[in-house]
């Protein structure tokens, strides 16, 4: 906890062996973070002992367990991985074709299912900087950066709006940290050395 943050862990209660606590194990992941990028599942097995110790409702159980849950769970984790992503796609499709209402809508209710979701929170915050409302922006885009802190593309728009607004010296520290976590972001490299072309001009 004092190395990575409380933020790092989520714990959730959960009997795996039951469809209703696999179903609210993940919907409660997504809702605090947003998304599932990863499942590694990790099960007890049954209690140690000689195969022909165990009754049919051992074994029947042992697998239930073992077997069913996984199958359960990563059904259920793909399921919710697929219908996030595909959201998202849309979404960004419009945005890229500056069809930024359509993107905004798309944005908006994603995060009225998760609040929490760091792309849709970074990216509505884009849209809001090209719309000019700034103090909007930094404000959803620093909530994405709570969420997920590694996010190079998220530093790297903040430092757009900063600068935008004439906070130059925050600007270049998130056009820092989007290289630190890519060095080879081309475009974070590109904006800070328009920054610092332009301080020399001055």
């Amino acid at each position: 906890k004092d190395e990575f943050g409380s933020d790092r862990v989520y714990p959730i209660k959960a009997d795996l062996s039951l469809e209703k606590d696999i179903d609210q194990l993940v919907n409660k992941v997504v809702e605090h973070w947003g998304r599932i990028d990863i499942l590694t599942i990790n099960l007890g097995g049954p209690p140690p002992g000689q195969p022909t110790e165990f009754s049919d409702e051992d074994w029947a159980k042992a697998f239930k367990l073992s077997i069913y849950s996984a199958v359960r769970l990563t059904r259920n984790v793909l399921q919710q991985m697929n219908v996030l992503q595909e959201t998202l796609d849309r979404a960004m499709q419009h945005h890229s074709a500056g069809e930024l209402p359509k993107a905004e809508v798309i944005y908006q209710k994603m995060l009225q299912a998760n609040p929490n979701h760091p792309d849709a929170l970074h990216l509505l915050g884009v849209i809001f900087h090209q719309k000019g409302e700034n103090d909007t922006a930094v404000d959803l885009i620093t909530k994405a950066l709570a969420i997920k802190p590694d996010f190079p593309e998220a530093h790297n728009n903040l430092g757009n709006v900063l600068k935008k607004t004439g906070q130059i010296d925050a600007a270049v520290a998130s056009y820092h940290k989007a290289i630190a976590l890519n060095p080879d972001y081309a475009e974070a490299h590109n904006n800070l050395g328009f920054v610092f072309s332009e301080l020399g001009r001055q």
